[in-house]
This record gives C-alpha cells, structure tokens and sequence, in this order.
C-alpha cells in the first residue's frame, strides 16, 4: 500500500514538473488514474477486511 502512494506522488511529481518546463509526458496521466484506482481498491480491501461485526 505504501509503495503505491509514494509510487503516485512520484509520477505526479514528475509530471507536474516536466509539464512546468515544457516538454510534458504523454503517459503519466495514465499511470496515476490506474495507479490512484489500485490504491482505492487495495485500501477498500484493507478497511473492510478490518470490519468486525
């Protein structure tokens, strides 16, 4: 889970600075929507794999 956040804060980061000198990435805004679903998918199992009911 950690690794997919830090993995999305990196890619963004790089697309908003190549996008601020220039020469912006083709790829990046797919990368971060598939990298942003799995971490809401991955994070959704994880709270409810902790429900207790």
């Amino acid at each position: 889970m950690v690794f997919l956040v830090i993995a999305l804060a990196i890619v963004v980061t790089l697309g908003f600075v190549t996008r601020y000198l220039g020469s912006p990435l083709s790829w990046y805004d797919e990368l971060a929507a598939a990298l942003l679903a799995w971490v809401t998918y991955y994070g959704t199992a994880l709270a409810a794999a902790k429900v207790r009911i």
